[in-house]
């Protein structure tokens, strides 16, 4: 039964019988029909652009992480500092004593992309190392050490004061529990989530691999808390209430332009999060924002995930057009399609960094 083994533990055979870790397109490309319909319904390509009119495209993934987080009120976002590639490493570390930023940091691109090239950096060496090896816009970010990171979806309309939360996403962090018998690389190779980040994990935590973890004992594997890096998405709705309504209406009303998109927060626990207080938002997704709680493995699948990314898609179509009722003007398309190719070559560059640093 070597062959099974084999088979089972093979991240291709992984990624085909586990629909979570589909590729991209096989969740919007059943898409494509209604964002044909949606830009006839509105007369423009570029109908979602006014969802959030001070986020470059309405925030698709190509706005700058940076600018998009001085939005947000400062007592709710971390220390951030912007390093433009190849900022002399001198003006990085001035940067980083004017902040009293002190490691571990996090640091992410300013553009980013399903996580790739986001690093918790320990030390100075490293993050020296990182930024002269990767010639990238980074965003360097204090680490925040609450245990619990949520993704919280939020809209509202541009002619409303209140809006309404419609999914929460619970984040599980990678990790392994001990059996007392079986090393950690043992238990990584046994589940499907942790063997497809073995291979990372061998470079990134070779001090971890021989440990042998006591029954019961979880072995955190990483504390970022990105899907592709092996984080589960746990569906949260059940956690809405008036209450945490309420306190990302007073957030969402200080954040000019702002009226879709997804929060993703760190704070000590859940009562923190629904009252406002002790949280730090250390990014905000805009309209391409997924409601991530379809990534449950448990609660969703497929054809639900299908279904709510049409419902959201709907959503920001209205909203755009509100938007645009009051006085918000879409992006010309020529602006879009010039923007789209840049991003593609952006990508193309930033996924062969990370297949070198693989």
């Amino acid at each position: 039964m070597n062959w099974w083994y084999q088979l089972k533990t093979n991240p291709r055979w992984i990624r085909i019988v586990n629909w979570e870790f589909w590729p991209t397109f096989m969740f919007y490309g059943p898409m494509v029909p209604l964002f044909c319909w949606m830009a006839m319904r509105y007369r423009t390509l570029c109908f979602f652009t006014t969802a959030n009119p001070k986020i470059f495209t309405g925030g698709t993934g190509m706005e700058s992480k940076y600018q998009t987080l001085l939005l947000v009120p400062p007592e709710y976002r971390p220390i951030t500092i912007y390093v433009p590639s190849g900022q002399d490493y001198a003006e990085v570390q001035a940067k980083l004593k004017k902040e009293d930023l002190a490691f571990p940091i996090i640091l992410k691109p300013d553009v980013g992309y399903r996580g790739l090239l986001v690093h918790l950096v320990k030390t100075e060496a490293e993050l020296k190392e990182l930024l002269s090896t990767y010639q990238v816009n980074f965003i360097i970010q204090e680490y925040i050490p609450y245990p619990e990171e949520f993704g919280i979806l939020y809209y509202r309309y541009p002619n409303q004061k209140r809006g309404q939360v419609s999914s929460i996403t619970l984040k599980d962090f990678l990790h392994v529990t001990g059996d007392g018998s079986a090393s950690v690389q043992e238990l990584m190779l046994r589940k499907s989530r942790t063997s497809l980040q073995f291979e990372r994990m061998v470079d990134e935590r070779a001090e971890l691999m021989n440990k042998v973890p006591a029954p019961g004992e979880k072995v955190y594997l990483g504390k970022i808390g990105n899907h592709s890096r092996g984080t589960t998405f746990l569906n949260g709705n059940h956690l809405i209430d008036q209450q945490l309504i309420e306190t990302f209406d007073k957030i969402s009303s200080q954040i000019d332009g702002f009226f879709y998109g997804r929060f993703d927060v760190k704070c000590p626990n859940f009562e923190a999060l629904k009252a406002g207080k002790d949280i730090k938002i250390i990014e905000i997704n805009g309209i391409l924002a997924e409601p991530a709680h379809i990534y449950d493995p448990k609660k969703s699948n497929y054809w639900k995930a299908l279904r709510d990314i049409a419902k959201h898609w709907l959503l920001i179509g209205r909203i755009g057009a509100k938007s645009h009722q009051m006085g918000a003007q879409y992006l010309p398309a020529r602006s879009l399609i010039q923007a789209i190719s840049n991003h593609l070559v952006y990508l193309k560059d930033i996924k062969a960094m990370a297949k070198k640093q693989a």
